[in-house]
């Protein structure tokens, strides 16, 4: 009776401390907001760096500790610092935009397995990278970031004069923007959502650099604004502009077709030569204000004969043509992507650099980057691409590549491309 009876206590003890484990243990997680931040043995900065997360990683909790919170990772658990990541308390999201496909991997290759339209609500079951494994009325996928409700997500407005494990320059510095419009946005890259924009000669407190971009105190909160497109002055530097990539370069955008020739017509009645223009004009503003001089075959809709706009090119002699149209295949479903072509060796490398940012930008399906023989690659005299944009023949394709946050993104790719291939 005895040996039961201490049994039952034992049990009984066993239970309660578990259950008080248990309890201690925080359901939530937290999503890193920052480019790259230390992960250390114990709560302080006085504790070893045991490792490095990365921007929009996710961990589980396991307890917070003052201005610390202790995750689980890469089978161990780890410190980071509490002012740089951001409480996963809801396990949904909502798409943001219409015709967001669901993907069988966290890749633009992988096969489409469904698609959500705007206002949707997904349940999250992971994510990796820019990348969210959801759950929707009875498909798992995969779906981009960018385009739900937690890449728009404002940030906290964090005191960040206090000592931080991410590098910032101790000395303050000012960034003052060079051009009208320039873009903020939510985070170090292309892909961030634009979250304003401001105008020439405005400026900014530093906060820190992450790579080629700078993140700047607002009155609203915080951004990141790109680094070729501000000039900085800090207390022991001169003031320094961007002086590589677009500045003083001459780019000849060839917006197709135009006039009389449509080139294709939309399953839904768009016409591609409209289309070619307005993405021409979107793209013609930012590589103007990265410094760059900007020709244009052609600003109005007037139809040109492809001998035409090749002589204009040599005539000119810019230091890169780039004729933008959008791709049609009537005869196969759903077809979808981004394709580059080029002629010659000497411009397979520019080829590479503006296919892979546009591509990285848009999220789209990489149909790839390859040589061809159209004319308006094959005569002008100057380094040059063709560019196909997506898919008119496919209907939610077709409506996608109108929207504003396609042309921003897509834009913002060959603009990338670019400014790589002349700072290479």
């Amino acid at each position: 009776m005895a040996k039961i009876w201490y049994s039952i206590t034992f049990i009984a003890v066993f239970l309660i401390l578990l259950g008080s484990s248990a309890s201690s243990i925080q359901a939530n997680e937290v999503l890193v907001e920052v480019d790259t931040l230390n992960v250390r043995s114990g709560p302080g900065l006085d504790y070893n760096q045991t490792g490095t997360v990365h921007q929009d990683d996710t961990f589980s909790v396991q307890e917070t500790k003052e201005d610390w919170v202790k995750i689980n990772w890469n089978d161990t658990t780890g410190w980071i610092a509490k002012q740089h990541v951001q409480f996963q308390e809801e396990h949904v999201t909502t798409c943001n935009v219409d015709h967001l496909r669901i993907r069988s991997e966290a890749t633009t290759q992988s096969a489409i397995k469904g698609y959500l339209m705007e206002g949707d609500e997904v349940e999250l079951l992971e994510q990796r990278d820019n990348w969210l494994h959801i759950s929707y009325e009875g498909v798992n996928g995969w779906i981009h970031r960018d385009y739900t409700a937690l890449a728009t997500k404002p940030s906290d407005n964090r005191d960040t004069s206090n000592s931080s494990d991410t590098s910032v320059n101790a000395e303050q510095s000012i960034a003052t923007l060079q051009y009208n419009a320039t873009n903020l946005r939510a985070g170090p890259s292309t892909n961030h959502k634009v979250i304003g924009q401001r105008d020439a000669g405005e400026r900014f407190d530093v906060i820190e650099k992450q790579n080629d971009w700078y993140h700047i105190q607002t009155e609203n909160g915080t951004a990141y604004v790109a680094g070729w497109l501000v000039s900085i002055k800090g207390s022991s530097q001169s003031e320094t502009t961007n002086q590589d990539g677009l500045k003083n370069k001459t780019v000849m955008i060839d917006p197709g077709h135009g006039g009389r020739d449509s080139g294709t017509i939309g399953i839904n009645g768009t016409y591609e030569k409209t289309l070619n223009l307005d993405t021409a004009l979107t793209l013609m503003k930012k590589l103007e204000q990265s410094g760059a001089n900007v020709l244009l075959t052609r600003d109005d809709d007037q139809y040109l004969s492809l001998a035409a706009r090749s002589s204009f090119a040599n005539t000119s002699k810019p230091d890169a043509f780039i004729s933008l149209h959008y791709n049609s295949a009537p005869h196969v479903q759903n077809a979808s992507g981004i394709s580059t072509f080029y002629n010659g060796n000497e411009n397979e490398h520019l080829a590479n650099m503006v296919h892979i940012a546009m591509i990285d930008a848009t999220g789209m399906t990489d149909r790839g980057y390859s040589a061809s023989n159209y004319h308006m690659i094959r005569e002008p005299q100057v380094p040059s691409l063709l560019l196909e944009l997506g898919f008119l023949s496919t209907s939610y394709e077709e409506q996608y590549v109108q929207t504003s946050a396609y042309q921003e993104n897509v834009t913002d790719g060959i603009h990338d491309g670019l400014k790589a291939y002349f700072t290479d």
